[in-house]
């Protein structure tokens, strides 16, 4: 492998409620923001929201691991949390305010 990965990149059609969500929603921490950009830790890997409304990301994913899946589904409730299908107690998933897949799993 060449270097490390580090950043995933969502391109966001409206990035202010974007950046709400991952920072006070889901308790992401801004590290970096500019115009037009917000990139938040999510521990040994960040996420980058930029601005595009000409070409948003559509049906991305972003998995949480080592999650305690009764209280984040209880913390996410207002999100209307679905169970993985076969596999309730080992995860669920949500949606951002762009449709976008967040999944959080124990393992």
């Amino acid at each position: 492998m060449h270097g490390r990965f580090a950043l995933t990149v969502i391109y966001c059609a409206d990035l202010e409620p974007m950046a709400a969500f991952y920072r006070d929603t889901l308790g992401l921490k801004v590290i970096a923001e500019k115009e037009g950009e917000y990139v938040l830790d999510g521990n040994s890997h960040a996420l980058l929201l930029q601005a595009r409304p000409d070409r948003p990301t559509r049906e991305a994913e972003t998995i949480f691991i080592g999650v305690d899946v009764e209280t984040a589904v209880q913390d996410l409730a207002a999100l209307d949390p679905v169970r993985m299908p076969g596999e309730e107690s080992r995860g669920f998933r949500v949606q951002d305010p762009e449709g976008n897949s967040v999944c959080f799993v124990n393992d």
